[in-house]
């Protein structure tokens, strides 16, 4: 997917659900944050159903995640489990 693709999806799927799929925090789209990588806030891309289990690039399998959880795949477990994002 290219940067571009990125953003306008990004910015669709902001409209419909701004939260993170999995904790819930309040998610941003800010392309002008040069730390981007280190903002736990911003809205990243996430495959619902991954791609090695068939997933595809498509808008109707891609929901937003917060850096925290994105980053952090076997961290999902604990906020399914526990309710609650250590990275807030």
């Amino acid at each position: 997917m290219s940067p571009l693709t990125r953003k306008k999806v990004r910015s669709e799927l902001i409209k419909i659900f701004p939260n993170c799929i999995y904790c819930g925090k309040k998610l941003t789209v800010n392309y002008g944050n040069t730390s981007i990588h280190r903002d736990n806030n911003f809205a990243t891309i996430e495959h619902v159903i991954p791609k090695e289990y068939g997933g595809v690039d498509d808008i109707s399998n891609f929901a937003l995640a917060c850096g925290y959880c994105n980053s952090r795949r076997k961290h999902i477990e604990e906020i399914l489990t526990t309710g609650v994002c250590s990275g807030i």
